[in-house]
């Protein structure tokens, strides 16, 4: 049985959700799905936040829970091991790694505030930084609701 994307878009959220008493198996549609809204994640505002933060950024940034994003590129790097298309493992192995960037939230902003706490940095990341992270949110959010819309 195929998915429709809106039922691949509610599952992928079933799964996120830590609350939700339903029991949703990752498939590699739902698998899929996850893997490109964090591709399309990747490309607009990973960049932007790693420039921010530089080594931790807050998890809470990503599009699903770090756990769910991992599962997902797994279960599609297995997918294609399977089809012996080795370029595609490739690029979920580095997608995975860039997860390594991600810490809680209380970690990465210590770390945020110690870096930045001189008031020139500050001025600077107020001037720079959040407009360009405005910019990614925007982007992403157009992602969403074209993708889903």
């Amino acid at each position: 049985m195929c998915l429709r994307l809106d039922q691949i878009h509610l599952a992928s959220l079933l799964l996120c959700n830590p609350l939700c008493k339903i029991a949703v198996k990752m498939n590699l549609e739902v698998a899929d799905a996850i893997r490109q809204d964090f591709g399309k994640y990747l490309e607009l505002t990973h960049g932007r936040l790693l420039a921010l933060f530089l080594a931790k950024i807050p998890e809470s940034f990503l599009p699903y829970p770090k756990d769910t994003i991992e599962e997902a590129l797994n279960a599609v790097a297995e997918h294609f091991h399977n089809q012996a298309n080795v370029e595609a493992v490739d690029a979920m192995q580095t997608a995975t790694a860039s997860l390594t960037y991600y810490t809680k939230d209380e970690e990465a902003v210590k770390q945020f505030l110690s870096l930045w706490g001189n008031k020139e940095m500050q001025k600077e990341i107020l001037k720079i930084a959040l407009p360009n992270l405005k910019k990614a949110q925007q982007a992403q959010l157009q992602y969403i609701i074209d993708k889903y819309g």
